[in-house]
């Protein structure tokens, strides 16, 4: 429950808890017409253990009361490998395809923004039959759009310096493996290499999880709904 008194405009709330994981099953809303299905369902906390073994199916329901009607947004990290999200009636989001017949593996970081009030029901099918991790390994961000997207801008910031630092000591460690002829450096300058270029990589996921957005947040809070 996030009331008008412990809501902040400049803040990023991490959903890691009040989570319901319904095994083996891929629920929609229709499901939750008449209230909870009656099927067997256990509360987890997203990050403290996996719910697959590593292969399966399964969905992760959480709802969240708001404190006012407004535009809010929800920052959703990588979900192995395939998933769907609904809020409430309406299907927000499709990454891959969790169908196990259909089933088509893809990962990608989104924002996405809804106009709601009252309580809302997030609901996440979710499949995996390709990665060693499964389902949500990282809590979604709940929040302003405008906190959200200031939180990703800090992200690719640092990976951006992180990069630069890198580039910087590899070139310092080829000019004494090569000018100086200090060839103790050179499975040093091998290694920043590897590890640069696994950097550049992460910055391609990173430009490429930025369709519309960019992202800041002030504070972070991690919430018990």
């Amino acid at each position: 429950i996030l009331s008008k008194e412990n809501f902040k405009e400049d803040t990023a709330y991490f959903l890691s808890r009040g989570w319901s994981f319904y095994p083996d099953v891929l629920l929609s809303p229709k499901d939750f017409q008449d209230g909870d299905p009656d099927l067997y369902m256990k509360d987890v906390t997203i990050g403290e253990s996996t719910v697959f073994d590593p292969y399966g199916k399964g969905t992760y329901v959480l709802r969240i009361k708001l404190p006012k009607e407004d535009t809010y947004a929800l920052d959703i990290p990588e979900i192995f490998s395939a998933y769907t999200i609904y809020i409430n009636d309406e299907k927000m989001l499709s990454i891959g395809n969790p169908d196990p017949n259909n089933y088509e593996a893809k990962t990608a970081n989104r924002l996405i923004t809804f106009k709601q009030a009252g309580t809302i029901t997030i609901i996440i099918n979710v499949s995996n039959y390709s990665h060693f991790y499964s389902g949500m390994v990282y809590p979604p961000a709940f929040g302003n759009p405008t906190s959200l997207n200031y939180v990703r801008a800090i992200h690719l910031g640092i990976n951006l310096i992180n990069i630069t630092i890198i580039l910087i000591t590899a070139a310092l460690s080829l000019y004494f493996c090569i000018v100086r002829k200090q060839t103790n450096t050179f499975i040093f300058f091998l290694f920043l290499v590897c590890l640069f270029f696994y950097l550049i990589a992460i910055l391609h996921l990173t430009l490429y999880m930025l369709d519309h957005s960019l992202y800041l947040g002030i504070s972070y809070h991690y919430i018990s709904i």
